[in-house]
């Protein structure tokens, strides 16, 4: 059937999904149940083969920094968190830190370290509260 422009193309398509929903819904079911294994074994080859482009997408979207930045940070950290100086077991384990008002990222924690951060709200002063408690016991 040919059409006189997208609209209208548009218009049909989904007329015929809402007259067939039940039938379009049990073969999406179908070819599920038939692919599945394949799509799995699909996705996970593209995240291996692809982990890099991956985390830089990430970092650029979340952080605005780059993946050649985020490996400049890993180097000059000499691969260790910037607070306790535990090495990182892997790349994965270093997670970026930054100031969620300004989102200027301020280096590489290890996990322990960033939680505690996040749970002391990046306020310094809480910090520096916790360190004189944590002195005088």
């Amino acid at each position: 059937m040919a059409y006189k422009n997208k609209e209208e193309q548009k218009k049909h398509q989904k007329k015929y999904n809402r007259d067939h929903k039940k039938e379009i819904s049990k073969n999406k079911r179908q070819y599920y149940l038939e692919n599945h294994e394949e799509k799995i074994e699909k996705r996970r080859k593209y995240l291996r083969e692809n982990s890099e482009k991956i985390r830089g997408d990430y970092f650029k979207r979340t952080y605005n920094l780059s993946y050649e930045d985020w490996l400049k940070m890993w180097e000059e950290q000499d691969r260790k968190c910037l607070i306790c100086g535990k090495t990182f077991d892997s790349p994965s384990n270093a997670q970026v830190d930054h100031n969620h008002k300004t989102k200027k990222v301020r280096g590489l924690l290890c996990n322990k370290c960033n939680f505690a951060i996040g749970l002391l709200n990046d306020d310094p002063k809480l910090a520096m509260k916790l360190t004189e408690y944590l002195m005088e016991a």
